[in-house]
């Protein structure tokens, strides 16, 4: 992902290979070179899970693509096309750099894939089958499909906890509402965005109830908004946004969802449940008097940002290149 980068710095370390001021790129970005490449080549992604479960196979339409699902014996298999710089392709099956580029592509399906899943558990009564994560695949292929070359991705990494948060984990893993924010970003990361959101909701649930927090109506609001309006009303600096009303308008979502029944698309779920797992991690890193306490919240977000961006969730190409697309077109 890095080369670019990782050849300067390197070049800055033999005096022969010093660059001078003039050869220096103006600006520079992660990505561009394969940002900025012309040449696009149809690259078919395969991605291969265990499956013990047996799947329906399907055809899905994510954003104007064909994705495949297939079930071979207990292998789960998932495919589609992409169009991707050739210097990346090249990158990857050569030098074995820029893996983690295609993680992006992989991310952007994975919820849809899960939502069907999901329906094919309630359709067919089916009580083994479990959404999947990019962890969970077993082999990444890339397939050029002009040349028909096969190149196997460096996939999958293991991923180690965060060892400010595992730190001071220890201490504190008999709080519940804590428990019920980690459950909540484990659904997350499995892309059940609709049970990641009713844990959230437990999660601040708990809290009040951890602390004794409740506080009953005096107005036409319910206990559970008096309460959260009272003390969990701040704002965070990042967002801008308050944590109450974020903490309120995921409690309205978590009601649609259990008693009438709502079902989220992928996309708004994945909102809902980022939006409310950072504010409520606000609520509790800023609560009390407990500084250890409030500091392993604080790493509990810091570790979700970061699986974040090693999952291919955050910066991708495809949202490198919208950017830089929107910042060469000519708004006068």
């Amino acid at each position: 992902m890095f080369e670019r980068t990782t050849k300067f710095f390197q070049g800055l370390f033999r005096k022969d290979k010093l660059p001078k001021l003039s050869e220096l790129p103006d600006s520079f970005y992660v990505g561009q070179d394969y940002v900025e490449d012309k040449v696009r080549i149809p690259v078919e992604i395969q991605l291969y899970f265990p499956f013990s479960a047996d799947i329906e196979n399907t055809t899905l339409n994510i954003e104007n693509k064909e994705v495949k699902l297939e079930q071979r014996g207990a292998i789960f298999r998932v495919s589609f096309v992409e169009n991707i710089s050739e210097k990346l392709f090249q990158n990857i099956s050569k030098n074995h750099t820029g893996d983690d580029w295609v993680l992006g592509y992989v991310s952007e399906v994975l919820p849809y894939i899960n939502q069907e899943i999901l329906k094919q558990r309630y359709r067919h009564a089916h009580f083994l089958l479990k959404t999947i994560t990019a962890l969970d695949i077993s082999q990444l292929w890339l397939v050029n499909q002009n040349t028909k070359q096969k190149v196997q991705v460096a996939w999958p990494k293991a991923i180690a906890n965060f060892p400010p948060a595992a730190e001071l984990a220890k201490n504190y893993d008999d709080k519940i509402y804590l428990r019920d924010i980690i459950d909540a970003i484990n659904s997350f990361f499995n892309s059940n965005y609709e049970e990641s959101i009713r844990k959230i909701i437990t999660s601040a649930e708990t809290f009040i109830k951890s602390y004794n927090l409740k506080v009953q109506k005096s107005t036409y609001k319910t206990d559970f908004e008096e309460t959260v309006r009272r003390h969990m009303n701040i704002t965070c600096p990042m967002t801008t946004e308050n944590a109450a009303d974020v903490i309120m308008a995921t409690y309205k979502t978590r009601n649609d969802i259990v008693h009438d029944g709502k079902r989220l698309d992928p996309k708004e779920g994945k909102k809902i449940g980022k939006k409310g797992i950072h504010l409520v991690l606000d609520v509790y890193k800023n609560y009390g008097t407990d500084e250890d306490l409030k500091r392993y919240a604080f790493f509990l977000e810091g570790q979700f940002m970061f699986h974040e961006q090693f999952l291919g969730d955050s910066l991708t190409l495809k949202w490198l290149e919208k950017s830089e697309l929107k910042k060469k077109v000519d708004v006068n």
